[in-house]
């Protein structure tokens, strides 16, 4: 009922009794300015001179559930000076070590989905690929000494298909011949001529998949004869 009076326009007596009655204790008062208007705790709060806290109190004492802090966002338009405000409080934030380690620990086993790992990925490319973040993080990271250890674990993280730039069998031409040298050990002797010469890599099916069996360490000669002619290698030599 006296909700209502306010609704009608009556102000100050309104306050007064809210003041005198203190209706947030009232469950079905909370529940009905709460859940049905959707007026926030801290607007309950001001209508009754009290604290935010309080109010949340008497929400929870009476089962009436909270709206979490995306619920209360939800659909609200917030403007350009309010967002630049948030980001600035959000790198202030960041900046604080203690912070820093809270967030580190709460991610601490947390599993995530592959769509979520794909929007992250997706995410950090757009914003790398913008010059002004590329120069702070070249100028963050400027002069600082990695360990062996860190460098190794890095190589290891970014390794074939666990780096973003992976293009399986559809790589090209250079790439393809970088990747064999890297897992096809060299020797010093072609492997049709059996002489001791320099080695190039060469393609034996001419489908250059990413088996390291397609490809052979062969001589400059061998090599051009086998491209040339391309037959076996026992006529090369007739």
């Amino acid at each position: 009922m006296v909700y209502a009076q306010e609704n009608a326009g009556v102000g100050i007596p309104y306050m007064i009794k809210v003041i005198k009655l203190r209706l947030y204790k009232d469950k079905w008062f909370l529940f009905f300015i709460y859940i049905v208007d959707k007026k926030g705790s801290p607007e309950i709060a001001k209508l009754c001179k009290c604290n935010d806290q309080t109010i949340r109190n008497w929400l929870n004492k009476f089962n009436i559930p909270i709206r979490s802090f995306s619920e209360v966002q939800k659909g609200k338009i917030l403007s350009e000076e309010h967002k630049r405000r948030i980001s600035i409080s959000n790198k202030i934030a960041m900046n604080r070590p203690e912070v820093r380690k809270k967030l580190r620990e709460s991610q601490l086993g947390k599993v995530l989905t592959e769509e979520h790992k794909r929007k992250i990925g997706v995410s950090v490319r757009i914003s790398h690929s913008r010059p002004e973040i590329r120069r702070k993080i070249s100028k963050a990271l400027k002069g600082i000494k990695r360990s062996e250890e860190f460098k190794r674990k890095m190589s290891e993280t970014n390794k074939n298909e666990k780096n973003s730039s992976w293009k399986g069998d559809n790589v090209g031409y250079n790439a393809l011949h970088d990747w064999v040298r890297r897992h096809k050990p060299k020797s010093n002797i072609c492997e049709i001529c059996g002489k001791e010469k320099k080695l190039t890599l060469s393609n034996t099916s001419g489908k250059y998949k990413r088996d390291i069996n397609d490809f052979r360490w062969l001589c400059y000669s061998c090599h051009r004869k086998f491209d040339f002619y391309g037959i076996s290698d026992t006529l090369i030599y007739d």
